[in-house]
Parts: C-alpha cells; structure tokens; sequence
C-alpha cells in the first residue's frame, strides 16, 4: 500500500524501479483487454466522451487554450473537470501519492459533479492497465477518508476505484469478484459478499503466480509485485466497502483485523516487548492509539450495555419476587376460597337433603290425611244417608242418634286435621 503523505505534497513520484516490477509481473498476468495504442480507431471516446481519432489527451483547456498551450503533463493543480482528473491519472507517473483535496480545491469540486462512467471506459481501463498494483485504487480512497469527501465526491471516488480494481488485467473477466464487489459499492452489508470478494481477489492472484511457475522460475521482482497487487486488493475491496456503507472506526478495526491484519500472538511479558513499543515510529504510534482508543470506546460500551443488562435483570427479578409473593397470596386465597366453597356446597347438599325428605314425608302425610278424611267422610255420609232414611220413616231417635255420631266423628277428623297444620306451621316458623 502507498504510504500516505501530506496533504500539500501533489507531485508525482518517478519510481523507475516500481515501473519495471510492473512490467516484470504483468508478464504473470493474461493480456490486456483495454490498452489504448496508436492504431486507435478514429470514433472511440477519450477521456472528454467525445468520438476522436487521437491517441493522447489533447482536449482544450476551459480557457480557450491549444493543445500546446497545455503544459506537456497535467498535474493536481490543472484539475477542473472529472475528464481533467482522469487525464491527471492517465498522465501520471510513477505511484499516486495522496491527493490534495481539501474544501474549495479545484480537484474537490471537479470530483462533486454527475459523472455517466460509461462515457470514460476507455480512460478507465488505461489507468487500471497502468496500475498493475492497485496502488491507485488504495490511494484515492485513503485520499477520500483523509479529507472527508462526501456526496457524489465519495461516490464518484468509490465509483472509480471499483472500476479500476474490475478492470485489472487479473481480475476484469472474473464474474463473482465483479457481482460481489459491486454488491459492497452499493453499501450493501453483507459480509459474506465481503469475504467473498477478497478470497476471490487472493485466489486469482495465487492462481496467476502458480500458472507462472509451473512454466518456468518466477523472479524476485515478480513476486514482489504479486505481494504488492495482493495486499491493495484487498485494502482496495474492504475500503470500498467501507466508504460505499460508511463505517464507523470501531468496525473499521474489527474488519481490518479480522480480513488483513491477521491474529496477532501472545505478548511476551518482557523488557523487549516494551522496547519493541517504544521504539515504533511515529504514524505507527498514531495507528496504534486509534486502535486502543476505538477497542477502549467498545469496551465502554459493552461495559455500558452489561451495566444496563444486569440492572434490567436486577428490575426483573425483583418484580420476578414481587409477582412470586403475590402468587403465593393468591393461592392461598384461592385455596381459603375452595375451603368455603366446599364447605358451602356441603352445606347445601344437606339442606337440600332434608328439604328432600321433608317433602317426601309431607307428602306421605297428606296422602295419609287424604285417605283418612276420604274413609270419615264416606263412613258418615253413609250414616246420614241411614239417619235421613229413618227422618223419612218418623223415626226422630234414631235418626238423632246416627246425626250426632256423624258429628263426633267429623269432629274428631277436623280435630286432627287442625293439629297436623298447626305443626307445620311451627315447623316453617
């Protein structure tokens, strides 16, 4: 990964040597597809978007200028237009450095506006041809983080990183690295797209440097580069999934960690561990105290949400005892409740008992009564008849003699009717 420099430093960096790494491990690599020659049809887009037959960026400059008037290579400063910034990267020579794009810069503002990246394709693939590495790619995201772009400035940058990266001649016909990595440019979370497209990254490259050995030895400088293009790749990928979804630090360190970085092993409790520290250099210093400062801003808030964890459980379980009590409370009652219930019911069920066998022998009685009373009245209608038969004949004594034994014997009847109803009346009192 190209190491990050100070915002002011815009100058491009003539590392002849990284150049014949380049041209030393493209030779690991298939041809290009999208390499821009002098047999260039006449129709093609240049970096402009507009059909012309040159091969070189000659396009005027806003002001009017020929294309001698230009200076012989496009710099930072020169920046106006998106077509400017590419022809900056087409241009460059050696490895990007980090761009200069603060607020209100010309770069910054050409880099805001609605870019149709179709219409630069051919530039496009011209800067990832020259950018075997990936160092480009690298660069213009950590250019974006450092200077915080955002709005269609990020997305253009995320845009155009994507397609560099897709357009390496490793990479430009691989189907899954392509879908996975535009599934991440879309912000989309997923992790498994994530893994996926930097084990595709990896797997490609290891495949091109063993296809290259099973033909002959590969040299120092081809692996080299390999190790070079392997490590921004998958700075490439995870930056870009970054930028498009926005993380956080603290997921930036999680990611880095778990997909680059690697596990680390056990710190050795020694005078050379803490020599080892005090020894790091300066930016390493500032990395580290990001790092311990985003597990600390973790660990106080996993301590936070522990602490309201436990004081929810602490709420819950004394409502838990509160509701137990309660429980215990009702049971009893109910139990207090079943008790009378039953006691009640029981209550009843004699009552109802002898309600039930008073009425039988009510019922009995005045069957008795009935039969009784039917027997009298019979028994002296007969004697009437015979006292009304000797009236009829003259004879007064007799028929006197059966009247008034009649009439004992109703009396006695009605005597015993009146006791029986007396008793039941004092039996309902």
């Amino acid at each position: 990964m190209t190491a990050e420099l100070p915002a002011g430093d815009s100058q491009t960096s003539p590392t002849r040597p990284d150049e014949e790494a380049n041209e030393a491990a493209a030779e690991v690599a298939a041809p290009p597809t999208a390499v821009s020659s002098p047999d260039r049809e006449a129709g093609e887009a240049d970096i402009e978007g507009e059909p012309r037959a040159e091969t070189q960026v000659e396009v005027e400059d806003e002001a009017g200028a020929r294309p001698g008037d230009r200076p012989k290579r496009t710099t930072v400063e020169h920046v106006r237009s998106f077509a400017d910034f590419l022809r900056f990267l087409v241009e460059l020579e050696g490895e990007l450095k980090t761009l200069p794009l603060e607020k209100n810069s010309p770069a910054r503002k050409a880099l805001w506006a609605s870019v149709d990246f179709d219409n630069f394709a051919d530039v496009i693939a011209r800067i990832a041809e020259r950018d075997f590495k990936l160092s480009t790619s690298v660069t213009l995201l950590v250019s974006a983080d450092k200077f915080g772009l955002a709005g269609n400035a990020r997305r253009n940058i995320n845009e155009l990183a994507t397609r560099i990266v897709l357009g390496h001649r490793l990479f430009h016909t691989d189907d899954t690295l392509c879908e996975s990595l535009y599934r991440l440019l879309s912000g989309d979370p997923d992790e498994e797209a994530l893994s996926r497209a930097l084990g595709r990254a990896q797997y490609l490259i290891k495949h091109a440097i063993d296809v290259e050995r099973n033909r002959k030895p590969v040299p120092k400088a081809k692996i080299a580069a390999m190790a070079a293009l392997a490590e921004n790749a998958a700075q490439a990928v995870v930056l870009i999934a970054a930028s498009a979804a926005d993380w956080n630090v603290a997921r930036c360190v999680e990611i880095f960690a778990d997909k680059l970085w690697g596990a680390g092993g056990p710190v050795p409790e020694s005078a050379a561990a803490r020599e080892k520290l005090a020894t790091l250099s300066k930016s390493a210093r500032v990395t580290a105290a990001l790092i311990v400062d985003s597990t600390r801003n973790r660990l106080r808030s996993a301590e936070s949400e522990r602490d309201h964890a436990r004081t929810q459980m602490q709420v819950a379980q004394n409502q838990c005892r509160r509701l137990s009590q309660e429980l215990a409370a009702a049971r009893a009652r109910s139990t207090e409740i079943e008790s009378e219930l039953n006691s009640r019911i029981a209550a009843l069920q004699q009552e109802s008992d002898a309600r039930r066998k008073e009425r039988m022998l009510v019922t009995s009685d005045f069957k008795r009564v009935r039969v009784d009373t039917a027997r009298v009245i019979g028994q002296q209608v007969e004697s009437l008849e015979d006292a009304l038969g000797a009236l009829e004949n003259g004879d007064t004594d007799v028929t006197d003699e059966f009247v008034r034994h009649s009439i004992k014997h109703l009396k006695r009847s009605l005597s015993a009717l009146r006791s029986a109803a007396e008793e039941d009346l004092q039996g309902k009192a």
